[in-house]
């Protein structure tokens, strides 16, 4: 192969290593107006959002903002736009889990009627639904999968809590409460289900191992809250927990994790995680060094990450105005310079084939 033919290949391949490599930087959109409180809960591939501002709930796509019922609790959204989360009555006694679009609300059941209470926490892009829904009596309850006759119970052999995630495949995770049998201590830990077969998290003494998010390659983040205090975000693959650095190894808690390994969550001291982190490429960054100039805003919160990057979560400014955000990844100057030179040496290669076709 001639060096014409290999040095624009070879030029792309080391622009595209820069920009998978690097932290990109990230343009600040704010999604609602100003609140005390504002967040997005979760974040599709096409830049739809969920979450809340103030007293209201939201669902934002790049035609605007839509008010949901102020009694619907959204979990997740889908690649089709597909919400879930868990409906409440006026009472707020009962509950139950419904999916919503373009308006509609569908209720997806309960398991018994007396209460009627069952909640959807979790959504794939194929459209299932789980969650968790009261069994037999006040007490007790059960894992479900919600499908056309309502719920189905998963028949977990633990005392499980409500799934926080699903992927593409459908395997499932959520966490459940360990009684050690030599501390006399409950400790919550994490399980994985997949295919009718359960997968328990490895358990780290007394510590708390709580699942948040799982991706299609079933790598697993969320925290680790330690018996003798404190916080650290954890990624769990291959069989193995590692806890991950946050900024200044303060404490943290990591939220969600994308298919390209992006894993974003919150950090601070014992007593506030009020700084958002994102993990990438094997190092911690806090996310307020990585945003374009000019936001005006100090972001709180990293809850949502998609596969194009995007990441939602709260920002807010100096006077204690706070939004929904989604920040959109940008190239960075050094990256545009990389990909200036390499177009201008490509159009120099190109030219003097053309010149060398014309005396030839």
């Amino acid at each position: 192969m001639s060096l014409r033919v290999r040095l624009p290949a070879l030029l792309l391949a080391i622009i595209s290593s820069a920009a998978a490599h690097a932290a990109p930087l990230y343009k600040v959109t704010r999604l609602s107006e100003a609140a005390s409180s504002a967040y997005v809960t979760d974040l599709n591939n096409a830049g739809q959002a969920i979450g809340a501002a103030g007293a209201g709930r939201y669902l934002w796509t790049s035609t605007g903002a839509t008010r949901l019922d102020d009694n619907f609790s959204a979990s997740g959204i889908n690649r089709h736009g597909v919400v879930a989360g868990t409906l409440f009555d006026t009472s707020g006694w009962n509950y139950e889990g419904v999916t919503y679009q373009n308006g509609t609300y569908t209720r997806l059941g309960t398991l018994t009627q007396e209460p009627p209470q069952s909640a959807a926490t979790a959504i794939n892009d194929n459209g299932v639904v789980v969650g968790w829904s009261r069994y037999e009596d006040m007490f007790s309850g059960q894992t479900v999968r919600f499908g056309a006759n309502g719920p189905v119970s998963l028949h977990l052999p633990l005392d499980a809590d409500s799934p926080t995630g699903i992927n593409a495949s459908g395997t499932i995770v959520g966490k459940y409460n360990y009684e050690d049998p030599f501390e006399a201590i409950f400790v919550q830990r994490t399980y994985l289900y997949q295919n009718g077969k359960l997968t328990s998290l490895p358990l780290l003494g007394n510590d708390d191992v709580i699942g948040s998010a799982i991706n299609d390659a079933n790598t697993v983040v969320g925290a680790i809250t330690y018996y003798a205090g404190g916080w650290a975000p954890f990624l769990y693959a291959n069989g193995v927990v590692t806890p991950l650095a946050t900024p200044g190894g303060a404490y943290g808690w990591a939220d969600d994790i994308n298919n390209a390994g992006q894993v974003v969550g919150r950090f601070g001291d014992t007593s506030n995680l009020g700084h958002a982190f994102l993990f990438d490429g094997g190092a911690s960054y806090d996310i307020d060094t990585l945003l374009a100039p000019g936001s005006g805003l100090t972001i709180k919160s990293a809850s949502a990450i998609n596969d194009l990057g995007q990441i939602g979560g709260e920002g807010c400014d100096t006077a204690g105005n706070c939004y929904a955000v989604l920040l959109s990844p940008v190239p960075e100057p050094t990256t545009w310079g990389m990909w200036l030179a390499g177009v201008g040496v490509i159009g120099c290669l190109a030219r003097r084939r053309h010149a060398a076709g014309l005396s030839g």
